[in-house]
């Protein structure tokens, strides 16, 4: 795992479209009053998004998303053999400063970030080269609830149509791991040296970034 970095240039893109975007006048792609359900695509996976307006101001959204799958990654010579499970829902409170489509905001989700599996062959645990060796693995955030914050925008594209795009963090608070070697020869002060390095690595921060198409009434 590597601590989050956002990517500076994207991110200052981003803001200064924005911003343009939120400057072109107070045309709202969702009125006051009016519901809406987006679906799209986001970092906790397919996602769907009940939205409400409350003024020319405020709003709020109840985003939810789920991806589960297997993926191989290697670590120091151990080949890892794991599942990983993301998702969750959240409750957002949007400010719109402009009464346009821009708008900031925050919140946080009920989440699920987790990982487990095994890992097998020859190479360094802690401080100390091991071979053939057989560990189970597992990791999940220390926050199961995530605050959130981020910059997004609404836009109309077609009478009732929106497209709407977030870009923000997701605070996870760390990461807890569990490592636990099944071949009998790992010494336990290596064992909690790995889960120590491994934790060390694991983000604080996970970014949140969305792209949906809605539909609002």
């Amino acid at each position: 795992m590597h601590t989050f970095r956002p990517p500076f240039k994207t991110v200052r893109r981003f803001c200064a479209l924005a911003v343009f975007l939120g400057a072109q006048g107070a045309a709202q792609a969702q009125e006051p009053g009016e519901f809406g359900i987006n679906l799209g695509v986001s970092t906790l996976g397919p996602t769907i998004e009940g939205t409400y307006r409350i003024s020319d101001k405020l709003g709020v959204r109840v985003p939810a998303g789920y991806f589960g799958g297997d993926f191989d990654t290697s670590e120091d010579g151990i080949d890892y053999d794991l599942n990983a499970s993301i998702g969750g829902i959240g409750l957002l409170a949007d400010y719109y400063p402009l009464s346009g489509g821009l708008r900031l905001s925050g919140g946080a989700f009920l989440s699920k970030y987790e990982a487990d599996g095994t890992g097998q062959g020859s190479g360094q645990i802690g401080d100390t080269i091991y071979n053939n060796i057989d560990l189970a693995f597992d990791a999940e955030a220390e926050n199961y609830v995530m605050p959130t914050l981020s910059l997004g925008y609404d836009g109309s594209i077609g009478q009732r149509w929106t497209l709407s795009a977030d870009l923000g963090a997701m605070y996870t608070g760390g990461f807890d791991v569990t490592l636990q070697d099944r071949s009998g020869q790992v010494s336990q002060s290596d064992i909690d040296a790995e889960i120590a390095n491994i934790e060390g690595d694991a983000p604080d921060f996970i970014p949140y970034v969305k792209l949906s198409v809605g539909f609002r009434f």
